[in-house]
C-alpha cells in the first residue's frame, strides 16, 4: 500500500508523468487529439464551417454531449464503486462470522485432533466454495492430493456451501 503525505502535494504533481495510468493513457489520448485536430481542419478548410457559418453553434452541441457523457461516466463509476464496497462489507461479515464460529467451536468441541482438523479445514472451505458458487465456476474442490475421508465427494449439481454447512452441523 502506498502511503501519501496529505501535506506534500507538490511531489505527486511533479511525479504524475511516472504513474501507470498516465503511461497507459498517453497514446490513446494523443491519437484522439490528432483525430480531433484532423476533423477540425476538415471542417474549417473544406467544409468552411467557420464562425460566420449557420452551423457555428456546433461547439455548443459538443459541449452538451461532453457533459452528458461525463455524467454517464460518473454514474457508472459510482455504481461500480458502490457494488465493490457492498461486496467488501459482505466479505468482511463472512470473515467475522467464520472467526466467531471457530471461537465457539473451540469451546464446544472436545480436545480431539481429528475433529478440530475437520473444522479447521471446513470453515475456510466454506468461504472458498461460496466464492466459487457466487462466481458460478464449475471447478473441483481444491484440496490436498491426500484423500480426506471426513469430506465426502460433494454433488456439484447442488449448492456446495449448503452441503459444507450441513456436514459441519452433522459433526457438531
Amino acid at each position: 500500500m502506498i502511503v501519501h503525505d496529505p501535506h506534500d502535494w507538490v511531489r505527486p504533481v511533479l511525479d504524475f508523468h511516472r504513474s501507470g495510468s498516465f503511461r497507459k493513457g498517453l497514446m490513446p489520448t494523443l491519437v484522439m487529439g490528432l483525430l480531433t485536430a484532423l476533423i477540425v481542419a476538415i471542417e474549417l478548410r473544406w467544409l468552411r464551417l467557420g464562425p460566420d457559418h449557420p452551423l457555428k453553434n456546433i461547439t455548443t452541441m459538443h459541449t452538451l454531449l461532453g457533459f452528458a457523457l461525463s455524467m454517464l461516466l460518473v454514474f457508472r463509476t459510482n455504481t461500480a464503486y458502490d457494488r465493490w464496497w457492498e461486496g467488501r462489507k459482505l466479505w468482511g461479515q463472512l470473515v467475522n462470522a467464520s472467526r466467531n464460529l471457530a471461537v465457539k467451536l473451540d469451546a464446544l468441541v472436545p480436545e480431539d485432533k481429528v475433529t478440530r482438523a475437520f473444522f479447521a479445514r471446513l470453515i475456510p472451505l466454506y468461504a472458498h466454495e461460496l466464492r466459487l458458487h457466487l462466481q458460478q465456476e464449475k471447478t473441483r474442490l481444491e484440496l490436498d492430493s491426500k484423500p480426506h475421508p471426513e469430506i465426502p465427494d460433494f454433488d456439484r449439481s447442488k449448492h456446495i456451501p449448503m452441503q459444507i454447512t450441513q456436514l459441519m452441523t452433522e459433526r457438531v
